[in-house]
């Protein structure tokens, strides 16, 4: 863990693509997402995000096979405090929220001093989970700070899940009731 953090740490500007690797280790062995559902620099519909993580739909394809969506979509950048700045983070944000698609729940961003993951779904700066990427750093610290990111919670939700199995209770329902008769002298002056 210390060294995979020190080898985000110590990129240097125009080496971006040297904290690819350390990314996709930290899903795959912190996080536990299996190694074939992390992906680097694979081209998606809407861009290219530095890393992508997939995890399952709950739908099958005609063959059979499960679905994976891009539940986790990365930007990584080689400028020190880029994301840290809220300013600066949401000017990169704004330029490749285009990655987030109709299935994403994370997108993440992350710098040589801090890993930032923000839920997709109305989210706001105040509302992003901050790890500075500092030597207090441990890996249970890391791991419970991203408990919301973590394979086992990733992909279709629970109620959604649910509703597709059929449980319709989940659904809003708006009970509508007649409007009252009207007045006797209403009803009489028609």
């Amino acid at each position: 863990f210390e060294d995979t953090i020190l080898k985000i740490r110590t990129t240097r500007k125009g080496q971006e693509a040297a904290m690819y690797g350390p990314l996709r280790d930290l899903f795959i062995q912190l996080l536990n997402y299996p190694a074939a559902d992390v992906d680097i620099d694979v081209r998606g519909d809407d861009g290219r995000p530095d890393v992508t993580v997939r995890a399952p739909s709950g739908l099958l394809s005609l063959n059979g096979t499960p679905v994976k969506i891009p539940w986790i979509v990365v930007e990584a950048k080689d400028e020190p405090d880029c994301f840290k700045n809220t300013d600066s983070r949401e000017d990169i944000f704004l330029e490749k929220e285009k990655y987030i698609g109709t299935n994403t729940g994370w997108f993440v961003m992350v710098d040589p001093g801090v890993f930032i993951a923000r839920q997709v779904g109305g989210r706001q700066v105040w509302d992003d989970i901050v790890i500075h990427l500092d030597d207090s750093l441990t890996p249970s610290v890391f791991v419970s700070k991203l408990s919301g990111l973590k394979a086992e919670v990733a992909g279709v939700s629970e109620q959604l899940r649910r509703f597709r199995e059929g449980d319709f209770g989940l659904i809003a329902v708006e009970k509508l009731s007649p409007p009252p008769a009207p007045a006797s002298r209403t009803q009489q002056a028609k």
